[in-house]
């Protein structure tokens, strides 16, 4: 299954429109998610974010969702950090594929 929401939602927005996938697939019969990712462009303003380690190379963050209950407080691990991506960092596809953009 594929979802893709448009357009620009606040960090406060986020469980509302999270909330709403949630119903929609409960009313839909669906009772578990295997598999799930969350892919999408964070912004700081006008700035967009990346996750990236100590050299700079781009990284995803993995969580094994059978640890998290409602008292989890998710953190990054000390050696990942969320940067403002190079205003002067163009597109290039082989950047992309060495991790140093996305």
């Amino acid at each position: 299954m594929h979802f893709n929401f448009e357009g620009l939602v606040s960090i406060r927005e986020l469980d509302v429109v999270l909330g709403a996938l949630v119903k929609l697939l409960a009313n839909e019969g669906l009772d578990e998610v295997s598999c799930l990712t969350i892919s999408f462009e964070g912004w700081r303003g006008q700035s967009r974010c990346q996750i990236v380690d100590g050299d700079g190379f781009i990284k995803t963050i993995r969580i094994d969702a059978s640890t998290i209950d409602e008292r989890t407080r998710l953190a990054f691990p000390d050696t990942l950090h969320v940067r403002n991506r190079p205003h002067d960092l163009e597109f290039n596809p082989i950047a992309v594929m060495l991790g140093r953009d996305d």
